[in-house]
């Protein structure tokens, strides 16, 4: 079916993307209860390595539902390099955005799928995209650090810095060590 093409996905992706953009809530009302979720999450599960339609797919969900719908596809779509990388970004460019969003947030929840997910790859673009978000987190709550200590998180940050050699995952490793310790 067309519908699982990806260009026609990402044609709907831009759309939405542009009717959303400068509108108020109405269209956002309008989108939400026509099921633009649903396409978003197809088009993420079907196409979930073509990072350009998981970006822009991501942002449409965050403009939509803010930051827990995030945390939500990011624990949905762990199971790809590709669409953790992009579900990182979009968390920390949201977080960044409305940090209102994130101090409401139950930390141990975010900290727990953002690890969980973590822990699910090896590959070095994904590594540095959570590292740069949870030096963003543990850099301004408190709670966010607790979290981090309780469900484990130093023994998967030393193993990141032990094992890695590269120079900006050290240097990212490095900052989340000095955010962990304020």
């Amino acid at each position: 079916s067309g519908l699982a093409d990806p260009r026609v996905q990402a044609v709907g992706v831009c759309f939405l993307k542009a009717a959303l953009s400068g509108s108020d809530g109405t269209t956002k009302e309008i989108l939400q209860k026509a099921g633009v979720v649903e396409v978003l999450v197809r088009s993420m599960t079907h196409h979930a390595s073509t990072e350009c339609l998981l970006q822009d797919a991501l942002s449409i969900l965050d403009e939509l539902h803010g930051l827990s719908a995030l945390l939500q596809a990011l624990e949905h779509l762990r199971s790809s390099p590709f669409a953790t990388k992009a579900a990182l970004i979009a968390l920390r460019t949201s977080a960044r955005a409305r940090w209102h969003e994130v101090e409401a947030q139950d930390a141990f929840q975010v900290i727990r799928v953002i690890l969980l997910s973590l822990r699910a790859h090896q590959e070095g673009h994904v590594i540095l995209a959570g590292l740069q978000l949870l030096s963003d987190l543990a850099g301004d709550l408190p709670d966010t650090r607790i979290a981090f200590f309780k469900l484990g998180g130093w023994d998967w940050l030393l193993q990141v810095l032990e094992s890695w050699e590269e120079l900006l995952i050290q240097q990212e490793g490095i900052r989340m060590v000095s955010q962990l310790c304020k």
